[in-house]
């Protein structure tokens, strides 16, 4: 998990199957009279998922290929939701166990999951306040029912403070690529020390590490008449601070805006009674998405995305870039 960079996942994948195989359902039992299997839209993921509906409920099959993870990662990840879930957090989805008692299997060059559909709409930067409140809160509780394996560390022996300070070292030291187009990479490098140095300040700050989701999004927390039914996408979890979460939650939010995200990591740290730490959410959020658009920009070999999602995504990162320094 310590790659340099946050690399973007792609669509263009080969290996990625059209339907599921029948061989998959049949080796879990809990899984009667299966209905019709559904594609959910891939986005930009290497993994598919269909949701199909059953008479115990519905149902998403995910799969994902096998260079993308690992199965001790997945028993990892299905021990710690199913962990979460009994401490609370009953909007996280816990992976069903197949006959040979695992929560996954593997067919055709990959593993397949199968856990409950969780229900609602996704939440957006434009939600209203109530909404982002309540998401907020539910982020605390899910930290709050992983916090059992957390141990206090310094910022600075997180995965989280290492990838990025890996990664701005090798921007600045001149990895810029030629092919960026220049606003783009004015950008980057502008922003690419202030990064590095609101790193440094906070690498002695003391953090809790425990299991955390690290790809915090808006649109994976689900919500229904005001409350948050789901809580999707585990595929990066890992043992990290949870102001990763947080960072990566609010900055979304946010949109640039310094101010309104301090605003909502206080709202966290109300609903959690833990310490904010502003200065390190400001240090984790320019450092991402510095590197959160370099990668993207190297994924695509400089050109600008011409799907429309792909370039929805980095038009939303150059205007947080360019308003976290000051450009916008």
């Amino acid at each position: 998990m310590d790659a340099v960079f946050f690399a973007p996942e792609s669509a263009d994948n080969q290996d990625s199957p059209e339907s599921p195989p029948k061989a998959v359902l049949a080796q879990f039992t809990d899984l009667p009279s299966i209905g019709e299997f559904i594609s959910v839209e891939k986005g930009m993921s290497l993994s598919r998922t269909w949701k199909f509906s059953t008479a115990n409920g519905d149902w998403a099959l995910r799969w994902s290929p096998h260079y993308q993870t690992t199965a001790e990662k997945l028993n990892w990840v299905a021990n710690a939701l199913s962990h979460a879930h009994q401490q609370g957090a009953h909007f996280v989805p816990v992976p069903l166990l197949a006959k040979s008692g695992e929560p996954f299997v593997v067919v055709d060059k990959g593993y397949w999951e199968v856990s409950p559909w969780m229900p609602g709409e996704p939440l957006t930067h434009t939600s209203d306040s109530s909404q982002v409140k309540t998401t907020l809160i539910a982020l605390g509780c899910f930290h709050s029912s992983t916090a059992a394996e957390s141990k206090q560390l310094p910022i600075s022996q997180t995965t989280a403070y290492r990838q990025r300070l890996n990664g701005l070292k090798i921007l600045a030291g001149g990895s810029i690529d030629s092919r960026w187009p220049a606003e783009l990479a004015t950008l980057i490098s502008r922003a690419t020390e202030p990064a590095l140095n609101m790193l440094q300040e906070v690498s002695s700050v003391p953090t809790r590490v425990q299991p955390v989701q690290v790809d915090s999004r808006a649109e994976h927390f689900l919500l229904s008449a005001g409350e948050v039914t789901g809580l999707i996408d585990f595929g990066a979890m890992r043992i990290d601070t949870p102001w990763v979460d947080i960072a990566r939650l609010t900055g979304e939010l946010a949109q640039g805006d310094s101010a309104k995200r301090d605003h909502l990591v206080a709202l966290y740290s109300e609903a959690t009674a833990k310490e904010p730490l502003p200065q390190v959410v400001e240090a984790f959020d320019l450092s991402g998405t510095v590197l959160a658009m370099s990668n993207w920009l190297t994924w695509f070999d400089g050109r600008i995305p011409e799907n429309g999602q792909e370039q929805l995504r980095l038009t939303e990162l150059r205007h947080r870039l360019g308003s976290l320094v000051g450009l916008v």
